[in-house]
Parts: C-alpha cells; structure tokens; sequence
C-alpha cells in the first residue's frame, strides 16, 4: 500500500499521468481533499447514509467535524474486520466425547509502534490542538506566554520562548541553532553549559524540563490476529504502559465470545501484574502470553512470575503435534513494519486527519488481507454479533 505523500502524489501525476501538459497542475490539496472525501463517501454508502456536509469554510474545515464522528466510531470496535477470523488465527478442538462440545481456539497480538502526532505539552492532556503547529491546547495557551523552561514562572520575552535568564536564553539559541556551522553549535552548547552549572542545571536536565518545541503522542498502540488482520488502533500519549483499556475496548465485556482466547504481548507480564493489582476480573478469560521472540530474547529465566504465567511454552493449545506454534505471534511486529511507513505522511496532520487517515489505511489493509487468505484458502469470514455476545 503506497505511503506517499499528498505532494509526492500529485507530482508522480503531473509529470508521468497527465494528459494535459498546458491544463491546471494537480496539487497536494487535491490530493487530500479527493482522499477525504471518497473515504466518507464510502463510509456512508457503506452505512447506508448520504454525506452532508455544510457549504461555508474552507474545503478542510468543512469535513472536520464528520471526519471526528468517523474516528470515534472507528475506536475500539469500529473496524469493519473487527469480528474476522479465519483458520489462520483459531484452530478448533474436536470434542473428547459426545456431552463435550468442540473448544474454539483463536489469537491476537498486541504491540506499539512509533508514530504519533502533535499534542499539548502538558503531561497527560489529551485535549486537541488547535493547529498542529502548536505547542499547547487551548486551555493551556497562556504556557505559550511564559519560558519554555517548565519550572520558571517568568514571562518569554524578545519574541523568543525563554525568558532573559541567561541560561535558558542560551539554551534555546543552542536548541535553534543545531544544523547550522559547527563552530556556532560547539560555543553556544559550552556556553549554556557554563551558564546552567552557575544555577545548578546541567544542559541535561534543561532539555527534560523544556517546551520549546512541538511534543508528539508516544505511539499507536495496534492489535491485530495473528493472521494479519489489524483488529483495532489507539493512540498512547504517554509511554507504552501496561494498561487494560485498549484490551477492554477491542473486546467490551457484554460480547463475551469476541475476547481472545490468548493475546500475545512482549510486556504480557507487566500487564498481568497490573491486572492482579486491579483486581480486573474482566479479561479473565483472556490467556496474557509474552510473544515467542520477546520470550527469548529480552525476557530473564529468573523472572519466576513471568516464566510460571506468561511464557507461551506453558500452554500447549499453542503447539500442535509437529511440536511447531499454532499460532504466528509476530504478525504484530511485522505489520508495524507496513504501518511505521506512514510516519512521514503523517507527523505534520492535526489530530482529526491523523486519525482518519491511519483508519482508513488499516481498512484498506485489511481488506487486502482477507482478499490474501482467501487465495490462500484460510476461509476468512466475520463472526456473527449475535454468536459473539454469547456466553463463553
């Protein structure tokens, strides 16, 4: 799936498609508004909605709002593959007798990816930017008013981000600087290095503490069957932790019979502990197993609780008679590699096209996907909701 962006596009048409060598130039607006709107076209046609949309503002303003209802209902649930499987990603257990009945064995993987857009500067906000140009939200805009420094109260002043402290005037001029002669970058760093030891700040801990640029959101965080089908996306604006929404959210506690049997995870046992912790009796029925690779290579033999719950050796409905996995606990990873390509296509998009771009591309992977195990003769198919919200 191609990961060019708008203006790569409109270049590779104006110089080897088009027709019409005197006519108007395809441009990057074009390209994005052409995207946009045959996305939502097809997402009411498949919905069985006509597109409305109002007739003031600029192109882009005008599809914002329908674009942000499209992304709440994509969160979670909304992919239209969410209820997929295929022979793939479950195997079923034959029954051990005519009272038994056969046992579904089906799983997922669980991973991030480094890719993330613009957001606040505040640690934890999660409100929107105004323009992706922005350092903080709206609620926090006066914080553009004062330096950059995060625990100076002082007011930036000379139109830069910092205030008249040496220190921090130095250190933004390092930080603006970096790209240019080499011999203007070695004198400004040693002289904001001398300047922040006077105060008792090494030119580490000013770079910690500073706002001076834009911030980005940590990751996208993917779940995905280990066929290759991505189930669902969210995006963690705080480092990768060991949190059970995203899983609570994928698989909602009232359509019991979606829950996994087994989601692999390289941070499966942290997860757990969090768990137990919680006394989270939701994902009970969800087996949290560390993925093949990370269980070699990165997790220790002497971590006794890791090897005792989550080591997937441990459960043999993941090895079949050839003493080979079920189940490919990797798909994860290398579907992050297809979807990483997207970073430079998106760093610079506001938070609404963000994430209506990165769902619409899963939905086209995974219509590609399924076309793949077709021919493969995995028999893909959606489950029905009715079958899901069945007791397990």
């Amino acid at each position: 799936m191609c990961s060019a962006s708008g203006d790569t596009v409109a270049r590779i048409y104006n110089r080897g498609i088009s027709k019409l060598p005197d006519g108007p130039l395809l441009t990057s607006d074009n390209v994005w508004n052409a995207f946009y709107i045959h996305a939502l076209m097809s997402d009411c046609q498949r919905r069985g909605f006509e597109l409305q949309l109002p007739h003031h503002g600029t192109q882009s303003q005008r599809m914002q709002d329908v674009m942000a209802v499209r992304n709440i209902r994509m969160a979670g649930t909304g992919q239209p593959h969410w209820a997929h499987t295929c022979d793939e990603c479950e195997r079923i257990i034959p029954s051990s007798g005519p009272s038994q009945p056969a046992v579904r064995i089906n799983a997922c993987v669980m991973d991030g990816v480094t890719i993330g857009h613009p957001r606040c500067n505040v640690d934890r906000c999660v409100a929107r930017l105004r323009s992706p140009r922005d350092r903080f939200c709206e609620a926090h805009n006066e914080l553009g008013h004062k330096c950059a420094i995060r625990e100076c109260t002082l007011p930036s002043t000379d139109g830069l981000r910092t205030c008249s402290t040496p220190a921090h005037r130095a250190f933004e001029k390092e930080r603006r600087e970096r790209g240019q002669a080499l011999f203007r970058l070695k004198r400004r760093h040693e002289r904001a290095l001398e300047q922040s030891v006077t105060r008792g700040d090494t030119l580490e801990d000013l770079t910690k503490k500073a706002t001076i640029s834009r911030r980005y959101t940590h990751n996208e965080e993917l779940i995905v069957r280990t066929c290759g089908v991505v189930l669902s996306r969210a995006t963690f604006y705080e480092a990768e932790s060991p949190s059970n929404r995203f899983l609570l959210a994928t698989f909602p506690p009232q359509l019991p019979r979606a829950q996994p049997s087994f989601c692999f995870f390289d941070s499966a046992c942290l997860l757990l502990k969090h768990i137990f912790a919680t006394q989270e009796a939701r994902l009970d029925n969800i087996a949290l197993v560390v993925d093949v690779f990370h269980a070699v290579n990165k997790h220790k033999d002497s971590d006794e609780f890791c090897q005792m719950n989550c080591n997937p050796a441990s459960f043999p409905e993941l090895i079949n008679e050839a003493n080979e996995w079920w189940f490919n606990s990797s798909a994860c990873e290398q579907t992050n590699g297809w979807f990483g390509q997207f970073l430079p296509v998106v760093r610079e998009m506001g938070e609404v096209n963000y994430n209506f771009f990165l769902d619409e591309m899963i939905m086209e992977h995974n219509e590609w996907q399924v076309d793949v195990l077709r021919a493969r003769g995995a028999r893909p198919r959606l489950v029905p909701m009715a079958e899901l919200a069945l007791p397990r």
